[in-house]
């Protein structure tokens, strides 16, 4: 047997749930706003070059500070060829696929089976 509420006790649930009901429809707006895809090739290019470069001014001080000048250059260049290495393998694997690659995923598949389509 549960108490019952008294007057103003139900009003303030009932302006609870109210106030639950305008949360839940302003986040419903967003979550449509948050879908629309509005952004193009270069917004998308120019974000991922933001963060990348952004993370990178950064964590380079700091990874510097930590393992010297001369160790610190050396990795940098590392990094760098390993970059530019695998962007060169991923344009080769695109180009010996007899079909058209849409995705990372579908290039995993051809090449790994369904395992490696999964893992990517």
């Amino acid at each position: 047997d549960r108490p019952r509420r008294t007057g103003s006790e139900r009003q303030s649930f009932d302006e609870v749930i109210d106030f639950g009901v305008d949360v839940l429809s302003q986040v419903e707006e967003v979550i449509e706003i948050g879908t629309q895809r509005t952004a193009g090739i270069v917004s998308s290019a120019f974000n991922l070059t933001n963060c990348i470069v952004g993370g990178g001014v950064l964590a380079l001080p700091f990874a510097y500070s930590r393992s010297g000048l001369l160790l610190g250059l050396l990795l940098t260049i590392f990094i760098a060829g390993m970059g530019v290495f695998t962007a060169r393998l991923l344009k080769l694997s695109a180009k010996l696929v007899p079909f058209a690659v849409a995705s990372f995923k579908d290039l995993g598949s051809y090449c790994f089976g369904v395992a490696g389509g999964l893992f990517i």
